[in-house]
C-alpha cells in the first residue's frame, strides 16, 4: 500500500468532468490498483476508483500566469470509461506499507440461525423460556409454514410455537401469530373427527408432563432486539415478546452461519460433546423431519395429522 500527503488538484472525466482545486490531501494506492483520494475531514474519499486497467505516472512543467514555472508530478488511473489526475505541486510524505496478504471472510455473530441452534440446547432453553419448558424440535410444520422451534410448556401440558429473529420487525408477530392460528385450526379439526389422540396425546417417556396439547398453544417471538410498535402488536395478537439482547452471542466460539451444521460449530466441541448424538441428529436435521409426529427426544408422541394439512 503506497501513502502519498500532497498538494494536489484532482481531474476527473468519463460520466462526467470535474476538479478539485489545490489542497493538502492523501492519495491512497493499493496493491490491487485501486485508488482512493482523501481530505482531513469526512469517512468518504472525495475520489476513488476500483477495477483499475492502466496507471501512469509522469513529471510535466507547469507555467502559472506571470510565467512561473513549476514541476508537476501526475498520477494517471483509468478504467475502460473514466480517468483521474492526480497533479501534485508539493509532496510532502510518499511511502510504501507492506501488508501480509489478508484473505480472512467476514465472520458474523448473532444471526438468526446461530440463535436458533443456541436456543436448542436444553439449558439455554430452560434458562430462556423458564423450569418448566422443554425443547422438542427445529423447523415443525405447522400446517402454514415450518415454526423455528417447538416446545412443551409442562406447566400446562401445551406446546410452544417459537419464532427466531435477529431483529423483530412488526409484521414478523402476524407470521408467529398465523402457525398459532393453524395449529388451533387443526385442534378444531381434530376434535371434530373425534381424534383424541391428537387433542391430548400421552407422554411416553420421563418428561415432566402427563399429556401434551394444542388446543392452546403458546406463541413466542423472540429475538436479540424488538423494533419499535413489536411489544404493542405482539399485546392485541395474544403473542409473547422476548427482547434476549446480545449476551448469549459470548457462547459463540465459531461465528459462521451455521445452518443445520449442529451444535458444535456454534458453541464449540466441548459443550456441543456434553449433548448426546442422537439429540443434535435429530433436533437438527433436515427440515420437516419428524413431522410424521414422532419424537425420539423423551419418546413424546405428537400429533401425527398435520401431514394431511399439506
Amino acid at each position: 500500500m503506497r501513502l502519498i500527503q500532497t498538494l494536489c488538484t484532482v481531474h476527473y472525466s468519463g460520466r462526467g468532468d470535474t476538479v478539485f482545486d489545490p489542497s493538502v490531501r492523501l492519495v491512497i494506492v493499493k496493491s490491487d490498483g485501486s485508488v482512493m483520494i482523501h481530505r482531513d475531514k469526512g469517512l468518504k474519499p472525495i475520489n476513488y476508483m476500483t477495477n483499475v486497467k492502466d496507471t501512469d505516472e509522469y513529471d510535466s512543467i507547469d507555467i502559472s500566469d506571470d510565467g512561473t514555472k513549476r514541476c508537476v508530478h501526475h498520477l494517471v488511473v483509468s478504467s475502460k470509461t473514466e480517468t483521474i489526475d492526480v497533479s501534485m505541486f508539493e509532496i510532502h510524505f510518499d511511502m510504501e506499507l507492506d501488508f501480509p496478504e489478508d484473505d480472512k471472510e467476514l465472520k458474523r455473530k448473532g444471526t438468526e440461525k446461530q440463535l436458533q441452534a443456541w436456543l436448542s440446547i436444553d439449558d439455554n432453553f430452560i434458562r430462556t423460556f423458564g423450569d418448566n419448558c422443554r425443547f422438542l424440535t427445529r423447523e415443525w410444520f405447522t400446517g402454514k409454514g415450518n415454526v423455528d422451534l417447538l416446545g412443551l410448556d409442562s406447566s400446562d401440558g401445551q406446546v410452544m410455537l417459537i419464532e427466531v429473529k435477529r431483529i423483530a420487525k412488526r409484521n414478523d408477530v402476524f407470521q408467529v401469530f398465523r402457525y398459532k392460528t393453524a395449529l388451533k385450526e387443526f385442534h378444531d379439526y381434530a376434535v371434530s373427527i373425534g381424534d383424541e389422540d391428537v387433542v391430548t396425546t400421552q407422554s411416553k417417556g420421563a418428561f415432566p408432563v402427563k399429556t401434551v396439547s394444542i388446543e392452546n398453544p403458546h406463541a413466542i417471538l423472540i429475538a436479540s432486539k424488538l423494533k419499535d410498535g413489536v411489544r404493542e402488536e405482539c399485546a392485541k395478537q395474544g403473542v409473547v415478546p422476548i427482547e434476549l439482547g446480545y449476551g448469549w452471542t459470548k457462547d459463540i466460539h465459531n461465528s459462521i452461519d451455521v445452518g443445520n451444521q449442529g451444535f458444535a460449530a456454534v458453541v464449540g466441541e466441548e459443550s456441543a460433546s456434553e449433548v448426546a448424538d442422537e439429540k443434535v441428529s435429530g433436533r437438527v436435521g433436515k427440515k420437516h423431519e419428524h413431522v410424521d409426529g414422532t419424537y425420539d427426544d423423551n419418546n413424546v408422541l405428537m400429533p401425527s395429522l398435520f401431514s394431511s394439512l399439506r
